[in-house]
């Protein structure tokens, strides 16, 4: 549920408080994105090039995987040699080293499958559209203000994620749907949380939070909604799709994280960080656990306490990342959930000067990523994780919320 507040407040786009500071911010960055769009786009770099075929990006896979369900193939989706056999047969070698590989559970099917349908470019421009039209929906769940929506849209980790064709923002509509919903309509945000299955790594904590916290209508709905898509995938696209997967993810697993196929600085996990600096396996997996079980037990203490509802839905929003060793530049829209959570609580209780910086510090990092080529994701974990213990050790409380008595609901600063 969200505290008081005056509608008149927030949905005036422009007040004398801090919103103005914002907007001109975001704007700016939207702006930037979309000329680094455009011109992507009229370089041939994006999506599809000069010629018409498509260039290498991630989306290859999507729509190869979804043009093999389609075509009553589904489980050779998860073998990559025909995956890219499929891609050279319709576009020629233009595509032969689009070799990523489809590793995702058998309920992802149910997304792809309708991209197979279309043409390339028809199938990248409805998967972008749709994905960007499902995650500003949850944003402006979370917090009905127009200036979200914009702040939204301008996330540095938005413009990685469009600019490969990749899921972070399914993934984020579905956390932040799920979050914004838990209370008030819990069967719906548990769909959205069974859904959330087809990134298992970022889900490990949700069953755990739901039952330490006794919304078992949620849960029952999660498991109910997980089973349901597992079945429906099976039924659609032949069960052989099942060992296809534990295969895949298998190999996935060994060539991943255990000889970095991919190269370590493009990891966003504290495990990706700790290889990147050097470190052997087994020391990077006891730092990362060490972590993660430590953002594990302080979310779950948090949800279990009478903390306000926007701090337990921050912290798990950024413990689903931190605790996950596999994450990418792409899987960063997610950040954008626990930024806006934040700006929500303090709506109720004004944001300090270092709140506010370190807010804006998590939101801006992604755009180093390619600067510095180094993870930038365990630091913005451990910005957020800094903001919510500030917000979270500095207020009073009162029934279940922490609330500052006399404070402005509709002010930022």
């Amino acid at each position: 549920m969200f505290p008081t507040l005056d509608k008149r407040k927030a949905t005036t786009a422009f007040q004398p408080n801090g919103w103005h500071l914002l907007v001109a911010m975001t704007a700016g960055l939207l702006v930037a994105h979309l000329w680094v769009l455009g011109q992507s786009l009229a370089e041939g770099l994006w999506i599809v090039g000069h010629d018409g075929l498509p260039r290498v990006t991630d989306f290859n896979a999507y729509w190869a995987a979804g043009r093999l369900a389609v075509e009553g193939h589904a489980a050779s989706a998860y073998d990559v040699t025909k995956l890219v056999a499929l891609l050279t047969r319709q576009f020629g070698d233009t595509l032969s080293a689009a070799n990523f590989p489809f590793f995702y559970p058998p309920l992802f099917f149910l997304a792809v499958a309708p991209l197979g349908l279309f043409p390339y470019a028809v199938a990248a421009a409805l998967w972008i559209g749709a994905t960007l039209v499902a995650y500003l929906a949850a944003m402006r769940a979370i917090l009905p203000r127009r200036e979200i929506l914009l702040l939204a849209l301008a996330a540095p980790a938005l413009l990685w994620c469009i600019c490969v064709g990749q899921n972070g923002l399914l993934t984020a509509a579905l956390a932040g749907g799920a979050l914004a919903l838990l209370d008030r309509r819990p069967v719906v945000a548990g769909m959205l949380f069974g859904t959330l299955a087809y990134k298992p790594q970022f889900g490990l904590l949700i069953p755990l939070v739901l039952a330490a916290t006794g919304r078992w209508r949620a849960f029952a709905s999660a498991a109910a909604t997980l089973a349901a898509l597992l079945a429906l995938s099976g039924i659609a696209f032949g069960w052989n799709i099942f060992p296809g997967f534990v295969d895949a993810m298998t190999s996935a697993n060994a060539s991943l994280l255990g000889k970095g196929a991919l190269p370590w600085f493009k990891m966003q996990s504290i495990y990706g960080f700790a290889r990147m600096t050097g470190l052997g396996a087994p020391a990077a997996w006891a730092i990362h656990g060490t972590l993660a079980l430590a953002a594990a037990v302080a979310t779950l203490m948090l949800w279990r306490g009478k903390a306000a509802y926007e701090l337990k839905a921050a912290a798990l929003a950024t413990a689903m990342l931190a605790v996950s060793p596999y994450s990418c530049i792409y899987d960063l829209p997610l950040i954008t959930v626990p930024v806006i959570f934040l700006i929500r609580d303090g709506l109720a209780r004004p944001l300090t000067l270092a709140e506010k910086l370190g807010l804006g510090l998590a939101y801006m990092l992604p755009l180093v990523f390619p600067i510095a080529d180094m993870p930038v994701g365990p630091a913005i974990y451990a910005v957020l994780a800094g903001v919510i213990y500030s917000r979270w050790r500095a207020a009073p409380m009162r029934e279940g919320w922490w609330v500052r008595r006399g404070s402005n609901p509709g002010q930022l600063d």
